[in-house]
């Protein structure tokens, strides 16, 4: 689809593909990395092809919502929770047709959860920040060429948290 609709190249989209193979992200996540796709461009590709709402930044959150999602969850199933309003949880998913996911947060946040789709990149990103709870480590290497050169032309920032 991302080709068809003149998102990506179709050069692109085989590199990325086999980065992914390498490495294991996300194509959607990869292609951001190698620089070739936008982050909110992804969020609303996905949104589109799975028909909920998108969500490109995440706001720092309150403690008090954080706490309702145990951090070794978020980071299973690459979910964020955002705000907590009538008994309701929107939460940032990487994958919101994920039913085990979405069950798991509700049972753990006791509550119904809302989701919403978020590139998984953001939602990463957002947990180091906020939970303060990912290891830094070494980034992964996507190209030849080595980290150092892809992320200096990426647009994603602070990436230092990848595996």
């Amino acid at each position: 689809m991302l080709v068809t609709q003149g998102r990506v190249t179709g050069d692109q989209l085989a590199e990325a593909l086999r980065a992914q193979q390498q490495h294991g992200r996300r194509v959607g996540s990869t292609l951001v990395l190698l620089g070739y796709l936008a982050e909110d461009e992804l969020a609303r590709f996905l949104s589109d092809q799975l028909g909920v709402p998108a969500v490109e930044r995440i706001p720092t959150v309150p403690e008090a919502v954080r706490r309702r999602v145990p951090v070794d969850l978020a980071l299973l199933h690459t979910v964020f929770p955002l705000a907590l309003k009538k008994g309701e949880l929107t939460l940032a998913m990487a994958d919101p047709s994920d039913e085990v996911a979405v069950r798991e947060v509700a049972a753990a946040a006791r509550c119904a959860v809302h989701p919403v789709v978020s590139p998984e990149l953001v939602i990463l990103n957002a947990l180091r920040r906020q939970y303060d709870a990912l290891p830094r480590g070494d980034t992964m290497d996507l190209v030849d060429g080595g980290t150092a050169d892809l992320l200096s032309t990426t647009r994603v920032p602070d990436l230092d948290f990848l595996p």
